[in-house]
């Protein structure tokens, strides 16, 4: 509803997923510091590979332990690294966009985006201790 009452607000100065984008950023953002808590998405609602087999074997099973241990430690990041995690290696948007979308600099999202990373990496090492 934001973005059809801000159509008439589109000044084209950007290409319009990006505008929608920042909508749906800054809505995301108003709930959160509405709710006073973080709301998360849970990595395992995600549609499973049709060809995987009924059965698990040891590799399967592992790539699936890890996939949740990665989803918890993403769950428990700041919002604002979780946000980087989230357009860069979620979305596949390449660095210049997602800065764009966060309105922060190429420099200030790189280094969100490797504080992110190494912490999700400490966390998923200390959770296979």
């Amino acid at each position: 509803m934001r973005a059809w009452r801000g159509l008439p607000s589109f000044q084209g100065d950007s290409q319009f997923s990006t505008w929608l984008h920042r909508i749906a950023v800054n809505e995301a953002n108003r709930r959160l510091e509405r709710d006073g808590r973080a709301r998360t998405t849970n990595l395992d609602d995600a549609p499973e590979v049709a060809d995987e087999p009924r059965y698990a074997p040891p590799a399967v099973a592992e790539a699936h332990e890890l996939r949740a241990q990665v989803a918890t430690c993403v769950e428990e990041l700041p919002a604002h690294y979780r946000a980087v995690i989230a357009l860069v290696d979620m979305e596949g948007r390449d660095n210049e966009d997602a800065a764009g979308l966060l309105e922060i600099g190429v420099r200030n999202l790189k280094s969100r985006l490797h504080r992110a990373r190494m912490t999700v990496r400490g966390c998923v090492e200390a959770m296979m201790r």
